[in-house]
């Protein structure tokens, strides 16, 4: 299939083999199962991985090249380890970025290349043809101006994609001018430098997307925490008060903004006699049990230690019964009791104070209060009650 000899094809087999089962080594030995390209380092990984694996290609090339071609030692190993460094450098960016079903894959395609962001990607195919016009192998460098605008645009795996066809695409111009004397090459060793230099420098962009990519994750995560709370996934007070004046100046005619102010009670009796690790339990509990009675749209907000918030999606004022919610919390919570680890059931109850607001302009300040007044008359009432006042 190759037209080399059997002997010449299974020196190539293992030539193939020892590289590949080197490379798999590193992995395994670096306890890596694979080499997730989002992270800041991970580029670095893949660089070591290739040169570990064209390295113990060439080791064999030291041997085969003399038998194969009659070159000399330093010959094999420089072109056998170059040619592996090559093709790795090439494919295992996007092996290692790929999506892992093939859904994803076209969601990511699609989502990248969408008619809004796929101008990079075109400038990139358009350089590209500058040194196919100009027969001039040092124009290759101006599509990597293209690749790097790909790399702030898209997502790992789409830059890797089109860095593997810019790759291929300038390997073969190489080839190609090289093959037709139209370069000043002193030999093939120039023609392996050239290639593996144009594979090298192409890494950049896969560093800049890495690099971008993760810190994006690290806002996302700071963002995150800044607006969450990290016991429950509640809002935090800050972005609940965001989320709640949000909802009160988008209010129009016909309809209402609700607001559910919500207290556990004697809930200092649960730390005191189960300790903290149980009071945690409950609010996590707690929440969760709101989450069910909520509905798409509705925002739950931990505000306080033990008192939490809701602000309902903007709803028709004559056809939304606040009420009838806080009584599926009051049920639900009493139906569903905190389980210890022991086994041991755990009920406790909630106060709740609701407050309404239908008239556009009206002040969070003023919908804050009277859910707030209505809350402590829930408390005096006996606590496990609902009081409503209208704004």
């Amino acid at each position: 299939m190759t037209g080399a000899s059997v002997g010449n094809a299974l020196i190539l087999a293992c030539g193939n083999l020892l590289s590949v089962g080197t490379g798999l080594l590193f992995l395994h030995l670096c306890r890596l199962k694979t080499i997730d390209l989002s992270e800041r380092a991970s580029v670095f990984q893949v660089l070591l991985l290739a040169l570990i694996g064209a390295n113990a290609g060439g080791l064999l090339g030291m041997v085969a090249w003399p038998k194969m071609f009659g070159g000399t030692f330093h010959e094999g190993y420089f072109y056998w380890a170059g040619t592996d460094f090559v093709n790795y450098i090439a494919f295992l960016p996007l092996l290692f970025a790929m999506p892992a079903s093939r859904i994803e894959l076209i969601r990511s395609l699609r989502r990248d290349l969408s008619q809004t962001k796929v101008l990079p990607a075109i400038t990139t195919l358009l350089m590209c043809g500058l040194p196919v016009w100009t027969d001039n192998p040092n124009a290759l460098a101006f599509p990597l101006l293209g690749l790097l605008w790909c790399a702030f645009t898209y997502s790992v795996f789409v830059t890797a994609l089109l860095t593997l066809l810019y790759c291929l695409f300038a390997l073969l111009q190489i080839s190609r001018v090289f093959d037709q004397g139209a370069a000043d090459f002193s030999g093939w060793a120039d023609l392996m430098l050239i290639r593996v230099s144009i594979s090298s420098i192409a890494l950049a962009p896969i560093v800049v997307s890495a690099y971008i990519h993760s810190t994006r994750v690290q806002v996302a995560k700071l963002a995150y925490s800044a607006n969450h709370d990290s016991l429950t996934g509640a809002l935090s007070r800050a972005a609940f008060m965001e989320a709640l004046q949000d909802r009160m100046q988008s209010l129009s005619d016909g309809q209402c903004v609700t607001l559910f102010l919500m207290d556990l009670d004697h809930f200092k009796n649960i730390n005191d006699t189960h300790g903290h690790l149980a009071g945690d339990s409950a609010i996590v509990h707690f929440v969760q049990v709101v989450q069910q009675c909520l509905r798409a749209g509705d925002v739950i907000g931990r505000i306080g230690g033990e008192e939490f918030a809701v602000v309902f999606a903007e709803e028709n004022k004559e056809d939304f019964d606040a009420p009838l919610i806080a009584d599926r919390i009051h049920k639900t919570l009493n139906d569903l009791p905190l389980v210890l680890p022991d086994g041991k059931s755990l009920p406790f109850t909630v106060s709740i104070g609701i407050a309404e607001c239908s008239t556009p302009g009206d002040s969070l300040e003023a919908l804050v209060q009277q859910a707030d007044d209505a809350l402590y008359k829930a408390k005096a009432a006996g606590r496990d009650q609902t009081v409503l006042n209208r704004v």
